[in-house]
């Protein structure tokens, strides 16, 4: 999970102390790490997908899903 300032955990980390409760976050990588997907789901992520798995157009679909829930 890297971007160009942190990786996806620390910036699920910096989520934290915000306290934003509407805020849903779903990890898109490509990285198939246990360790990661734990650790992701514990600081909030409510998925965890890998890119691989799916086209563009059932990305856009998950999203939209996530978006009601």
């Amino acid at each position: 999970m890297l971007m160009p300032e942190m990786n996806g955990i620390e910036f699920l980390q910096a989520l934290q102390p915000k306290n934003l409760p509407r805020t849903k976050v779903c990890v898109l990588s490509n990285i198939e790490n246990p360790e990661i997907i734990a650790a992701a789901k514990k600081l909030g992520a409510v998925d965890y997908l890998l890119k691989v798995n799916y086209t563009p157009y059932q990305i856009a679909d998950l999203v939209k899903d996530l978006v009601k829930r």
